[in-house]
């Protein structure tokens, strides 16, 4: 994420550097976000903050090409989604995971009242389970 900061800060101070200021150094003009950025990576010209600017866009495109590659943007966002209906339904942190399971396992369209569903199902198999557990005793 810091990198998609920096190239946000730095495109205009890679303009600015290369258009008024011959010099290699840090125009004094930079806001001190941006250059605090460029202090920390080392960055002493207008080149190197052009490689990494050049470099930031490069691993946003590899991580664009690993999602679409494996499980696919869209599916990663509907399981996301998911598990934020999860919580809106009700679900403690320990019963999100097998209800977002139960719900993408199912097939169906992934909504507030399939989750609820899933969540009901979830707690009536533990009570289920739990009073057959107490039958055993």
């Amino acid at each position: 994420m810091r990198s998609v900061a920096l190239v946000a800060v730095a495109a205009p101070l890679l303009h600015r550097l290369s258009k008024k200021n011959p010099r290699p150094h840090l125009p004094p003009f930079s806001p001190q976000g941006a250059r605090a950025n460029i202090a920390l990576l080392g960055i002493k010209t207008a080149n190197d903050l052009g490689k990494v600017i050049g470099a930031a866009g490069i691993a946003q495109n590899l991580g664009a090409l690993r999602a679409l590659a494996t499980v696919g943007i869209q599916q990663g966002h509907m399981k996301l989604h998911c598990k934020n209906l999860a919580v809106q339904a009700g679900a403690a942190p320990d019963e999100i995971a097998a209800v977002v399971d139960k719900v993408v396992s199912s097939g169906e369209r992934i909504t507030g009242s399939a989750c609820a569903a899933a969540l009901e199902a979830l707690r009536d198999d533990k009570a289920k389970a739990s009073a057959f557990d107490a039958l055993k005793v």
